[in-house]
């Protein structure tokens, strides 16, 4: 029975030194699921106890130019945001200037403020010190696509998939860059890694649709076309396309089925205008060209059309049309003439 006692004496003497512990961490648990209204707040909260933090001070500032910029649809206000997360990820910097993730977020910022080669010169840093990071890499590889770069910007893409597999975006941009440097099999392939992520979204199968386009293969557009505008029966540029296909394999009255939706769905639809009057020029519907062509000319008087629209007048043997419309356009070509 006395070691009964003693034990349960010990034990007790346990409980009242942990209980007044758990009340004070309890309560800290407490204050601070006060602070948690958002990100903001809470980095708000903790850079006000720790101003000489660096990470907190990047948080906060990532908090305001990532979640608050996204959520915010007034213009100036996200000015506002990006200049004053530029200025917190300054000071992080002062703090501790080899900070790199402070730097790769400022590079973001920069390229959003079009800022580019300030953008160039940070990620640049950022990846000297920390070279296998996949932000800084994609990051870096963005800016070179929005500069034309598009072949400096594949080694650094390529190595931010090597990192992280799994950065979806890396794959669009990948994409983007094979496709301005017209090498189509690499543009899909990656653009079709993209939507293993994001299976739904028609813009990048649009994308695709362009690829395959450009490649000539006609089949696939089709495939990726009809499924975009299964989802979007109105999507002018999808319908535009897919009657471009049906022109280049001479499937003449399915390209006209959908350049017509397209202008009745959008009356100023320039690029229907501009390959339905091609087609009926191809076709030696010469007065349908004339047609559509001279809509297309009343919507925009010095588009690029003119010669098809001269060139139809001279089949019909009207040349005071034929004419006039050669000498409108050679404002635009300089050495275009009938034949």
């Amino acid at each position: 029975n006395e070691a009964v006692n003693v034990l349960a004496l010990k034990s007790s003497k346990v409980l009242m030194i942990l209980l007044p512990l758990t009340l004070v961490f309890g309560g800290m648990t407490i204050a601070r699921n006060f602070d948690w209204k958002d990100e903001y707040t809470l980095y708000k909260t903790d850079m006000e106890k720790s101003p000489d933090d660096c990470r907190i001070v990047q948080f906060l500032a990532t908090a305001i130019s990532e979640d608050m910029y996204v959520a915010e649809p007034d213009t100036m206000k996200r000015k506002e945001m990006d200049a004053e997360s530029m200025k917190l990820l300054k000071r992080s910097l002062e703090i501790y200037p080899k900070f790199a993730e402070a730097m790769v977020e400022m590079g973001r910022v920069l390229e959003r403020r079009r800022q580019y080669q300030a953008a160039v010169e940070i990620d640049k840093k950022a990846l000297e010190l920390k070279p296998f990071n996949a932000t800084a890499n994609n990051n870096l590889g963005s800016v070179y696509i929005t500069l034309g770069r598009y072949r400096e910007s594949i080694p650094y893409l390529l190595k931010s998939i090597e990192v992280n597999p799994n950065f979806k975006f890396v794959y669009l941009n990948l994409g983007n860059s094979y496709n301005q440097l017209k090498v189509y099999d690499s543009a899909t392939a990656n653009f079709k890694k993209y939507l293993m992520f994001d299976p739904e979204n028609m813009d990048v199968k649009k994308k695709i649709s362009t690829a395959y386009y450009m490649w000539q293969k006609y089949d696939s557009v089709a495939f990726y076309l009809k499924q975009v505008l299964a989802a979007a029966p109105n999507d002018l540029d999808a319908l535009n396309m897919l009657g471009a296909i049906y022109l280049n394999t001479k499937q003449y009255p399915q390209a006209i089925e959908q350049f017509s939706k397209a202008i009745a769905i959008n009356p100023n639809y320039l690029l229907a205008y501009s390959n339905l009057g091609k087609l009926y020029y191809n076709s030696q519907q010469y007065d349908k060209a004339i047609d559509i062509l001279t809509r297309e000319y009343n919507i925009a008087p010095r588009n690029g059309d003119l010669p098809y629209l001269a060139l139809s007048y001279q089949k019909l043997g009207k040349m005071d049309l034929a004419l006039k419309f050669e000498a409108l356009a050679k404002q635009v070509y300089s050495d275009f003439k009938l034949q």
